[in-house]
């Protein structure tokens, strides 16, 4: 009896690896693959030079200067220094049509484009206020979305759409909601992929927004 059960298990234990082998075998374990994450900046590119002037509120001089964004020179530097950091894409801030920020990403853009073909991008609207009056209405302190929506893909994903910057799919857009945006609320586009940046805990009036926008001019 003694011996047959020792067989027994003999038996059992051999048939359960057997089992986990042909397992092995058939079924290998599912492998995971690491996912790289992307690694974007903020980039800001209203500096107009008179820093003493506009941007009273830095005190720190750039290590190029007090520089102008429109600067090609320094455009080059600051792209330079992204590719060489390994910065995959840029968020534009962007204060309204014919703005500094328009022009002078569209500039940055073109050097991207050119030179700098793996650095991707994607605009965040900032609240404007009255610099861009068709896209806003200061009486009803609401946003025009579909001009706003429409300006962005026909000067910017149209024109640079191998460096835009895609979730689930379609074109990145964000909004910088200081709480200006939390009474217009921002209706999706089919073209974009909607994302909110910026919650302030302390809510920007409209009054502050216009001047902020002014300062951008």
């Amino acid at each position: 009896m003694t011996w047959f059960l020792k067989t027994k298990w003999r038996i059992t234990a051999i048939a359960l690896v057997f089992l986990v082998l042909l397992g092995i075998v058939f079924f290998p374990p599912k492998k995971v693959s690491p996912t790289t994450p992307s690694i974007g900046i903020y980039y800001y590119p209203w500096f107009n030079g008179d820093w003493e002037i506009n941007h009273t509120n830095c005190p720190d001089t750039p290590y190029l200067g007090k520089y102008s964004s429109s600067n090609l020179s320094v455009i080059v530097q600051h792209m330079n220094w992204l590719e060489q950091l390994g910065v995959d894409f840029i968020i534009f801030s962007w204060w309204g049509k014919n703005s500094p920020s328009d022009n002078n990403t569209k500039l940055i853009l073109n050097q991207i484009q050119k030179n700098y073909t793996d650095i991707q991008f994607f605009i965040m609207v900032e609240p404007f206020g009255t610099h861009w009056p068709e896209a806003y209405n200061d009486s009803s302190q609401t946003y025009n979305f579909s001009l706003i929506y429409d300006y962005i893909y026909n000067n910017y994903i149209s024109k640079f759409s191998s460096n835009t910057f895609s979730l689930d799919g379609k074109p990145a857009i964000g909004f910088y909601d200081n709480g200006t945006f939390a009474k217009n609320v921002v209706p999706n586009d089919n073209r974009f992929t909607l994302t909110t940046i910026g919650n302030m805990r302390c809510p920007i009036r409209i009054s502050q927004a216009n001047q902020f926008a002014e300062m951008a001019k």
